[in-house]
């Protein structure tokens, strides 16, 4: 008969909600290289992780359910913080931010803290099997998803003026706990039944350490909780002429707060299509928030008065103050986008570390590793490869303990690529860093490295073609690497006749208002002229022109164009206007990813355009055409 659930902020699907959009609006998401880096698929493919119960799950879903997870049993006591007193729920059980964290002390009931996520990370990026990989990659997203459900457990107020609610039917009876009162949150109840909250609007916040997330500098959502809005236990007080804060809680300050009397019947509250009437007093104070200073914010709405208010002072007593749906709704307006932000923000501070695995610029033969991110990098560098089974492996001399300065790169690095066992993919490794990462003293970053060598255009060949430019091409585009293995050219391609006067804008004479109709000249050009009867009015003669495209691509990274490596070739019709012809194409081009041993990762495009007949080859010569060599990144 007895229940631990007690004391939970929001409901649980409450959090699902905001976890999902916060990592919906998360580097996981915005920023694809995040999950490549790790060797994982995009967000938009939707990989699946097991659970810590073993269960298949997306990266989001995992999200989901760690915020879930997170009220189970009796681990909703510690999600208490007052950073005014800097303790938990009653000063007696865990303060939310070092359950969380773990980075001041370990307790050996916590497995799913800030500090665990990391270590699973790191066993992610470095264990032997395929399997264990993705086992400790889902329970990285999902110890994330634990750990951001405390941040948005801090946009509650009760949580950060350590107002106790039981939310159990039968008494709570945990050591510490809530002395067996039920107590439930009207606001978390609300939160939960009205929906539709407003997730968006709080882009993520950054932080140089994570337990600013929590309070530092009055910027943590702790301290905006705290500071900006009342709660059921730590209302205003007040006497029969003024109103004043919680005598333990100095803000929001009542004093000077602005009073509006509101009908029950205005459109904004309940409405005139419903039986109520009668008056609501609003407590409207300033909003604070020292992270993104806004002057002009204002809560209208941060308390209202009792029903019982106007016979309490006429016998002299005291006020009492209440809240209801519309203070929720208001506090809504300015908590539930900065859960949203400050978890999402919390997500992109775990994956900020940035590293790359590159030719030393000025040491043939040797490598580099830069640190791209804006901290100093402190620890070990490892590289690990994949065999032809799978199964990973540390690069036999491949360990290195180096400082990196912020944006900063390594000194001349060697090694000897791995025999044996073979690799799976020559020239791919995954770069694993454990270490100090500015403030952070053991963070773990992964890089993925496909390539370590770049192609020099200087080195390629250049075309035969000596034509007379008649045409001309200005392709523009981009390679993106798919899942099946194959590479996607997409582009557009834009076909001109050159040289052709341009056009000017000319007045032909009309005898009245409004004296002109306005129309295009086409000066005389040396291929075509027709003229209407007009004079000086052209024509533009329709026709087609036959356009041919061939695409090269340099995939194995020897500096030479080859018969073997054309990736595309399409003829056109373009309509010829003006003699401009008008092409507006999109181009997919399927190719096998590279498989040199050096790893070649830039490489070059050549697209060759010719009239009347397709290109020869990559090196031929033709009358009309021309030949654009591009950069194009296999990564």
């Amino acid at each position: 008969m007895f229940s631990t659930t007690s004391a939970q902020a929001y409901k649980e699907d409450t959090h699902e909600n905001f976890s999902l959009a916060a990592v919906q609006d998360s580097a996981l998401r915005a920023k694809p290289e995040t999950l490549t880096d790790l060797g994982l698929k995009p967000w938009a493919i939707s990989e699946a992780f097991p659970n810590s119960t073993g269960q298949p799950r997306t990266i989001a879903q995992l999200f989901q359910e760690g915020a879930r997870f997170e009220d189970v049993g009796s681990r909703s006591l510690n999600h208490f913080y007052d950073p005014l007193r800097n303790r938990g729920l009653f000063g007696v059980n865990i303060a939310s931010p070092d359950w969380a964290l773990e980075d001041n002390a370990d307790f050996g009931a916590q497995e799913f803290s800030y500090k665990d996520a990391r270590g699973y990370l790191y066993q992610a990026l470095m264990s032997s099997t395929e399997d264990e990989r993705k086992r400790y990659f889902g329970r990285t997203f999902q110890t994330l998803g634990q750990v951001i459900h405390h941040i948005q457990d801090m946009a509650q107020p009760q949580h950060v003026r350590n107002d106790a609610h039981c939310d159990a039917i039968f008494p709570c009876l945990i050591p510490g706990g809530l002395l067996g009162l039920y107590n439930p949150s009207l606001y978390e109840q609300y939160t939960r039944d009205v929906g539709n909250l407003p997730y968006t609007g709080y882009s993520p916040a950054m932080f140089n350490t994570a337990r600013k997330y929590w309070t530092g500098n009055g910027q943590g959502i702790a301290d905006f909780s705290n500071h900006n809005f009342v709660s059921a236990g730590t209302n205003f007080t007040g006497t029969s002429t003024s109103t004043a804060p919680n005598p333990n809680y100095p803000s929001p300050n009542g004093i000077g707060a602005i009073i509006s009397t509101r009908q029950i019947t205005d459109t904004d509250l309940l409405g005139p299509s419903q039986p109520l009437t009668g008056e609501i007093d609003f407590i409207g104070t300033s909003v604070v928030d020292s992270y993104r200073p806004n002057p002009s914010d204002f809560n209208p709405r941060t308390s209202s008065y009792s029903l019982f208010d106007a016979e309490l002072t006429a016998a002299g007593a005291e006020k009492t103050f209440t809240l209801n749906r519309f203070n929720f709704d208001a506090a809504h307006t300015f908590l539930t986008p900065r859960a949203v932000g400050y978890s999402a923000g919390l997500i992109n501070y775990f994956f900020r570390g940035k590293l790359d695995f590159v030719a030393h610029p000025s040491t043939p033969g040797a490598y580099a590793i830069e640190n791209l991110s804006n901290e100093a990098m402190n620890g070990t560098f490892e590289l690990h490869y994949d065999d032809m089974s799978g199964n990973r492996a540390p690069v036999p001399g491949a360990t290195w303990t180096l400082t990196l300065p912020a944006n900063g790169q390594s000194g001349p690095l060697t090694f000897t690529g791995p025999t044996a066992p073979l690799p799976k993919t020559p020239g791919q490794y995954m770069l694993v860093f454990r270490g100090v990462l500015g403030q952070e003293s053991d963070a773990v970053i992964g890089k993925l490295v496909k390539c370590t060598l770049k192609t020099d255009p200087a080195a390629y060949p250049p075309p035969v073609f000596t034509g007379n430019n008649s045409y001309e091409s200005a392709p523009v585009a981009w390679l993106t690497r798919e899942p099946e293995g194959t590479l996607m050219l997409n582009g557009y391609l834009w076909i001109k006749k050159h040289p052709i006067p341009p056009p000017e804008l000319r007045c032909f004479p009309l005898p009245g208002p409004p004296f002109c109709a306005w129309y295009l000249y086409y000066p005389p050009s040396p291929y075509f002229n027709s003229y209407d009867p007009l004079g000086d009015r052209y024509t533009p003669d329709m026709m087609s022109g036959n356009e041919f495209i061939k695409v090269w691509i340099d995939l194995n990274g020897d500096q030479i164009y080859s018969n073997e490596e054309l990736v595309y070739e399409a003829e056109y019709s373009p309509l010829l206007v003006g003699l401009t012809w008008y092409v507006n194409q999109l181009i997919t081009i399927n190719a096998p990813l590279p498989v040199s041993p050096q790893g070649y990762c830039q490489t070059m495009m050549r697209v060759a355009l010719s009239w009347g007949a397709p290109p020869s080859g990559p090196y031929a010569d033709w009358a009309y055409g021309s030949v654009v060599d591009s950069y194009v990144d296999l990564r």
